[in-house]
């Protein structure tokens, strides 16, 4: 069996960040890794499922639109704790740059037969995080940020 091709782990107390190249196959990667720290932080399980929904989503994307899913194409994920305590998870891509406003808010009470495809998981994602937001990096990359609150709620139930 081949090793996994994961190009870099790099992990910290405070902050992990994973590249992976452009392959569905690959997304659990990310996602796991961004659900272990959130659980380590004291993030409660509804709110890791939630979370986790969120990157699947944005990492879906970035592997599909960004990308093609050509797999010789990598992106990054970065979870981290920020000081107001919410996790904070990047995922960074090389792909054409884009406006969120340019994506349709799907009509979710038209009948699957008629509705227009794409915008469904960024809307799930909005949904599943307390802020989403785009931005074009200095060094051309496309980073979507998504910040999740680590309510006290959230780590009474996890003790």
């Amino acid at each position: 069996m081949e090793p996994v091709p994961v190009s870099k782990i790099t992990p910290s107390p405070q902050r992990v960040t994973l590249e992976l190249p452009a392959d569905p196959a690959l997304l659990v990667m990310a996602c796991r890794m961004v659900c272990l720290f959130a659980e380590m932080q004291g993030m409660g399980e509804r709110d890791c499922q939630r979370l986790e929904l969120a990157v699947d989503e944005i990492c879906t994307n970035c592997i599909t639109h960004a990308y093609n899913r050509d797999i010789t194409k990598k992106y990054r994920v970065t979870v981290e704790r920020s000081e107001d305590d919410f996790l904070v998870v990047r995922v960074l891509d090389h792909g054409e740059g884009f406006d969120l406003g340019d994506v349709p808010t799907p009509d979710i009470r038209c009948p699957l037969t008629d509705r227009q495809i794409g915008g469904l998981g960024l809307m799930f994602a909005v949904k599943a995080t307390d802020e989403l937001c785009y931005k074009r990096t200095p060094e051309g990359e496309n980073c979507i940020t998504m910040r999740k609150r680590i309510s006290p709620i959230s780590q009474v139930a996890q003790a």
